[in-house]
């Protein structure tokens, strides 16, 4: 398994975990577009787990749910990253053939898949905090650094 890859996922499941306590602790203030945001970050690494695994998706690319529920959603699909990531090999390229929400046919290596993932997560959480910030609200810090420093000083 490739040690930054590894990495990203850990820092991925880390950054988005402060975003479901942070909503917790916050939740009759938080922006009903960052909920929405975060529920869609969290229904598209279900939908591309499900991609990767050749199973049916359990939820819709947009679909919005309560904090508990994408919480739910979210550990689901990160067990399984746990799982897809300890059969990935740096040196075999896994090509995953799927078809996306506009049913059109695509062939992907799954380290890009994962990439894409973990990405596509960053997009969106710098979003919300865009949008935390519109609203007055101090954003939840979720810098990669910021995990770095962590690991570093509980090392």
């Amino acid at each position: 398994m490739s040690k930054p890859l590894y990495q990203l996922w850990l820092y991925n499941d880390w950054a988005n975990q402060l975003l479901f306590d942070g909503f917790s602790s916050q939740e009759e203030v938080i922006p009903a577009s960052c909920m929405h945001l975060l529920c869609h970050m969290t229904n598209a690494q279900s939908i591309w787990v499900s991609r990767i695994t050749g199973s049916e998706p359990v939820v819709s690319v947009w679909q919005d749910h309560s904090l508990a529920d994408c919480e739910k959603f979210h550990k689901m699909s990160s067990d399984a990253l746990s799982q897809i990531m300890e059969e990935e090999n740096d040196g075999q390229q896994i090509i995953v053939s799927y078809t996306n929400t506009k049913n059109e046919s695509y062939r992907n290596s799954r380290l890009d898949i994962l990439l894409h993932i973990f990405n596509h997560a960053t997009y969106h959480r710098a979003q919300i905090a865009t949008a935390m910030r519109n609203s007055g609200l101090e954003p939840i810090n979720t810098d990669y650094i910021t995990y770095a420093r962590m690991q570093d000083a509980s090392g």
